[in-house]
């Protein structure tokens, strides 16, 4: 579920330290491209540091399960609700770290448009724009993450790439005569270069785009473009509470609990390194 951590620069608070993380983002070096002198001890080059801070908070959620579902119920209840309690926590912590990242500064729309009002209908997501975000990512100097661009976008993105005809005819040429064809199997992998990750959980703005079109944002990431951070020790804690443990709270004992706690956040670390892509969707 946490596809949009996964490539977050990680880094913990210490336990019994604080809620707020300093994230330290060091700009590049200009190129030495003066020749050294003999004997002559160059100026040298300067470290430039920007802090980024963050600060954690606190997200959980539980859910009762009475004792008429523990005595007699068919299914395991407990076992249930915690793999949904689970899903949930996941779901949870991926929509924060994700909202967090897309309300970066640098963006890029669909077509001719130049906001999100002005994303029309039939302006969705085109080899063209997948080519401009890597532009970009490559003109700032955005080093790779494992040697790929990456790219979330959302299902219904999805859709659109892979009825791109400039993509099908990259996959036709690649796979000619292969069932390996993303054609036939409908993973996307890499497009020229570029890691493609789909997940409902990425952003959609409803009803924001011209004429109440629903716009859709693929984020476009190198290194250390943003940051994930927790309590070291406390990023996810699972509590269950059996029947008869909350006292005068349950005098009969007729319910349990179960659920979950975690301290999270994230934060953006470099605007340069990422790029989002907003467009709208096939019908």
């Amino acid at each position: 579920m946490l596809l949009h951590t996964r490539w977050a620069q990680v880094r913990d608070i210490p336990r019994n330290n604080s809620l707020t993380i300093k994230f330290r983002r060091y700009s590049l070096l200009t190129a030495a491209t003066t020749a050294l002198t003999e004997g002559v001890t160059p100026s040298g080059s300067q470290l430039a540091v920007t802090d980024v801070t963050a600060v954690v908070a606190q997200y959980g959620d539980y859910v009762k399960i009475s004792d008429r579902l523990i005595d007699a119920g068919i299914d395991n209840v407990v076992k249930e609700a915690t793999e949904l309690l689970g899903e949930q926590a996941g779901d949870t912590i991926d929509q924060i770290t994700r909202d967090i990242v897309v309300a970066g500064t640098s963006v890029n729309y669909a077509s001719t448009a130049t906001s999100r009002g002005g994303v029309g209908s039939g302006m969705v997501i085109a080899t063209a724009d997948i080519l401009k975000a890597m532009r970009t990512l490559m003109t700032n100097n955005t080093r790779q993450i494992d040697a790929k661009w990456i790219m979330i976008c959302h299902p219904f993105q999805w859709r659109d790439l892979m009825t791109d005809t400039t993509i099908q005819n990259a996959f036709q040429n690649a796979y000619p005569r292969d069932k390996t064809n993303p054609d036939y199997t409908g993973e996307i992998g890499e497009v020229f270069g570029c890691k493609v990750i789909v997940t409902a959980n990425a952003k959609k703005f409803t009803s924001l785009g011209q004429s109440g079109t629903d716009v859709y944002a693929a984020m476009f990431l190198g290194k250390n473009a943003y940051g994930v951070t927790s309590i070291n020790g406390l990023s996810m804690k699972t509590y269950f509470k059996a029947l008869g443990t909350a006292g005068a709270d349950d005098p009969l004992n007729q319910y349990a609990t179960t659920g979950w706690k975690a301290y999270h956040t994230a934060a953006r670390l470099n605007e340069n390194f990422m790029v989002r892509v907003e467009t709208a969707a096939s019908a």
